[in-house]
C-alpha cells in the first residue's frame, strides 16, 4: 500500500527515469566503434521514420554517451541503428537484420509494447540480451520455452496503475480512463480494470482513441456525462496529451485531476500553454532531481550542442547500454551470450542518478523497478517554465 507525503515544488531542467551512471565525457562519434578491446555489437531499433522520430536519435545518443563514459572498461563497442517505422512489421524487419545480417550481441529496443511483441519469439529464441528501455507493457520481460533474455527498465503500465490506485486516487473518486486502442492501450485498459476490480474501487468510465487522433470531442464527453472528476491517461506518446486537453475544454469538461505515466516527457512541456502544463501530474518510479540530473544535461548540451528533443529516451538508452556492457566486462566476452545475461541478472546495485535500487535483477525478474526499493514520485511541469517539479513521494506502508 502507498503512502503519501507532500512536497514543495522542485524544478529540474531534464527528467530523469532511469540512468544508471553520473556522466564524465560522452562521445558524438554517430555509430562508428570505439578502439581496441573486447568486440561487442549493439544494435538499436528507433522509429527514425515514424510519428516519434526523437526515440531514434536520442536512443543512439545516449547509447553514445555511455560508451564514451565506460572507454576504460576495455570494449570495441559499435552501434548499428536500424529504423523499426514504428511499427511491428518495422520492427520484425529490423530485428531478422540486427541478428541474421548484423550479427549483434545486443539489441536496444524496440520502442513499442506491440513491437516487442512482434518480436519476442525471435529474439529469445536465437538467445540474445535485449533491453525494453521504454516499452511498458506488463509481461514482456518474462520467460518463454528459450527462457528469457529481456531486461526492461521501463516502468510497467501495471505498477503505474498499482500507484495511481493505492496511493494517489481518493476512494469517493469518480475515475474515468482515456487510453490509446494499439496494444499498449489495450494492456494499461486490462490492468486498469483489474486493479480497480481487486481492489474494489468501482467501475470505470473508459474510452480509447487511435493514435494521432485529430478530433477527441466524443471520447471528452463521453468521461464528461459519466461524470468523471478524475482522469487516467493511458498513451504513449507525448505529442497526443495538448490534443487531449484542448478536447476536455471545448467540452466543457473539467475534471479536478488528470494522472499519466511518464511517457508524457518529451515534448509536451515545450508546446503546451501554462494552463494544460498545469493540470497533468505523472507518476514514475525514480528521483528526477538533484546535481546527477544535471550533470548529464551538461554533457549532453556539451556533446551535442543543443538541449534534448526527448530526454527519457537518451537517459533510458544510456540505462541500458551502462548495465549490458558492464555484464561483459564481467563476462570477458560478449559472443557468450548466456554468461553476459547471468552477468546483468547478478548485479548487485544500480545508482540510477541518485537512486540506489538493490539486486535490480534477478533469474526470475527482469524487470528493474519495483514498489519497496523504488522512490516513486508524483511530479508535474511548472506552468511558466515547463520545468519539472515534485508534487508528491508516495512510499508504500
Amino acid at each position: 500500500m502507498l503512502k503519501k507525503r507532500l512536497f514543495g515544488p522542485a524544478a529540474v531542467a531534464l527528467v530523469v527515469v532511469a540512468t544508471l551512471a553520473a556522466c564524465g565525457n560522452g562521445s558524438g562519434a554517430g555509430s562508428t566503434p570505439s578502439q581496441g578491446g573486447i568486440p561487442v555489437r549493439i544494435g538499436i531499433m528507433g522509429g527514425e521514420s515514424s510519428r516519434l522520430p526523437a526515440t531514434s536519435f536520442e536512443a543512439i545518443r545516449g547509447a553514445e554517451m555511455a560508451r564514451g563514459d565506460l572507454s576504460g572498461l576495455g570494449l570495441d563497442v559499435t552501434f548499428i541503428p536500424v529504423d523499426d517505422r514504428g511499427t511491428p512489421e518495422g520492427a520484425a524487419q529490423a530485428a531478422q537484420r540486427l541478428i541474421n545480417n548484423d550479427e549483434v550481441d545486443f539489441i536496444l529496443g524496440p520502442g513499442l509494447s506491440g513491437q516487442v511483441l512482434q518480436v519476442r519469439d525471435l529474439v529469445q529464441t536465437v538467445g540474445r540480451p535485449w533491453c525494453l528501455s521504454l516499452a511498458a507493457g506488463d509481461d514482456l520481460a518474462k520467460k518463454t520455452d528459450a527462457g528469457n533474455w529481456a531486461f526492461q527498465t521501463a516502468a510497467t503500465a501495471a505498477q503505474a496503475i498499482e500507484v495511481f490506485a493505492d496511493g494517489v486516487v481518493e476512494p469517493d473518486d469518480t475515475v474515468g480512463l482515456l487510453a490509446f486502442t494499439d496494444t499498449y492501450g489495450q494492456i494499461f485498459t486490462r490492468s486498469m480494470e483489474k486493479t480497480w476490480a481487486d481492489r474494489g474501487l468501482g467501475d470505470i468510465a473508459v474510452t480509447s482513441f487511435d493514435q494521432g487522433a485529430a478530433d477527441l470531442s466524443v471520447q471528452a464527453r463521453t468521461l464528461r456525462d459519466a461524470g468523471v472528476d478524475t482522469v487516467i491517461i493511458g498513451v504513449h506518446g507525448g505529442d497526443d496529451f495538448v490534443p487531449i486537453l484542448r478536447a476536455f475544454d471545448q467540452a466543457d469538461f473539467h475534471p479536478k485531476a488528470i494522472y499519466t505515466t511518464g511517457a508524457i516527457v518529451g515534448s509536451f512541456a515545450k508546446v503546451a500553454t501554462p494552463e494544460q502544463r498545469s493540470a497533468i501530474k505523472f507518476a514514475v518510479p525514480a528521483v528526477l532531481t538533484g546535481p546527477e540530473v544535471e550533470a548529464f544535461t551538461a554533457e549532453y548540451v556539451s556533446t551535442y550542442g543543443e538541449d534534448p528533443t526527448y530526454g527519457l529516451a537518451a537517459q533510458m538508452s544510456y540505462s541500458c547500454v551502462d548495465a549490458y556492457l558492464r555484464a561483459v566486462k564481467e563476462a570477458g566476452t560478449a559472443t557468450d551470450y548466456t554468461a553476459v545475461r547471468d552477468a546483468m541478472e547478478k548485479t548487485a546495485s544500480l545508482d540510477i542518478f541518485g537512486t540506489k535500487v538493490t539486486a535490480p535483477f534477478s533469474a526470475e525478474d527482469h524487470r528493474l523497478w519495483d514498489f519497496e526499493s523504488s522512490p516513486w514520485g508524483l511530479y508535474g511541469f511548472d506552468p511558466s517554465s515547463g520545468a519539472i517539479i515534485e508534487a508528491q513521494k508516495l512510499e508504500y506502508k
